[in-house]
């Protein structure tokens, strides 16, 4: 990773006042795009990825709470490497590896050309009235992940992955996502099993244990045990916030909110937003004990 704009930790400035930027350069970043390396700057970047991940119908102060996460996001990849590239990039294209990013023709491509403007026009807005501002916790950005919709609470990050933070804990979000249900027949149930190296007894026996949140914990069917996770990925169920049950030969789901649950709700935040909670109110609320501030911008990416 190529990085020499400047050391977060120390040259974070509190947001309330924020300072004006010194000297101000526009920090660029090199971007991956199938194989091709070409430069963006920082706060594009964060527009693209914004306009991927919302509606740019949402609430500015949603869009905004979006965009400072997207650029929080950035910097704690950067900071930590935690998605290094062989290439000399710093970011990529690619969702599975980075974060979601679109293109104008790509927008144009799906959604024509009226919303494609718009879009840019929307999150280029949310990118540009939070030049600069990160959430951190203890100093140093923090890892500000984000999901679609939940169902009543978000999730804490240790029940989802390997370690708790601090800042990912869950907490109240005030939405009511619709139930969305899947069902298979238990012979679709041994299939999806075995094919994930669990040979399955057919029992309709069925459990469930919950976190505090009130999502899937653990998932056992006859003498397979899952943990929510793991039920919701091979089931491609939308989220861990879901019911089971056995009937007539079926395993049927009803499941609410979209995705791992952790860290701010795009919906939720929407929600705030339409509420009158601005962006910070939004932000600090999804990341507990996390604070927002400005960068200055010193150097650059290259």
């Amino acid at each position: 990773m190529n990085i020499r704009i400047f050391s977060l930790a120390l040259s974070v400035l509190i947001m309330s006042p924020i300072a004006e930027p010194i000297a101000p350069i526009e920090p660029t970043l090199i971007i991956e795009d199938n194989g091709a390396l070409d430069s963006i700057t920082v706060e594009e970047y964060v527009a693209r990825v914004v306009a991927h991940e919302v509606p740019y119908t949402y609430d500015e102060e949603a869009l905004k709470a979006q965009a400072v996460a997207a650029r929080t996001y950035l910097y704690y990849c950067l900071e930590n490497n935690s998605h290094p590239h062989e290439s000399r990039a710093d970011v990529c294209t690619d969702i599975t590896h980075c974060c979601g990013y679109i293109t104008e023709a790509e927008l144009t491509e799906r959604y024509g050309k009226a919303y494609a403007k718009d879009a840019l026009k929307a999150s280029r807005a949310a990118a540009l009235s939070t030049e600069g501002e990160v959430l951190t916790y203890n100093g140093a950005p923090l890892l500000a992940v984000w999901h679609a919709s939940s169902g009543g609470y978000t999730e804490n990050s240790g029940d989802v992955w390997l370690s708790q933070l601090p800042y990912l804990k869950a907490v109240p979000t005030p939405e009511n996502p619709p139930v969305y249900s899947a069902s298979f027949t238990l012979d679709e149930v041994a299939k999806i099993l075995r094919t994930n190296g669990y040979i399955y007894n057919k029992s309709t026996a069925l459990r469930i244990t919950r976190t505090k949140s009130g999502r899937c914990h653990e998932l056992t069917i006859g003498n397979i045990r899952l943990t929510g996770s793991k039920a919701r990925s091979i089931f491609s169920l939308r989220s861990t916030d879901f019911t089971a049950r056995i009937s007539n030969g079926r395993l049927y789901f009803y499941t609410r909110g979209y995705g791992h649950g952790v860290g701010m709700s795009q919906n939720g935040a929407e929600v705030m937003a339409k509420g009158g909670k601005d962006y910070r109110e939004i932000l600090t609320h999804y990341y507990s004990g996390s604070k927002i501030q400005a960068i200055e911008k010193a150097g650059e990416f290259g």
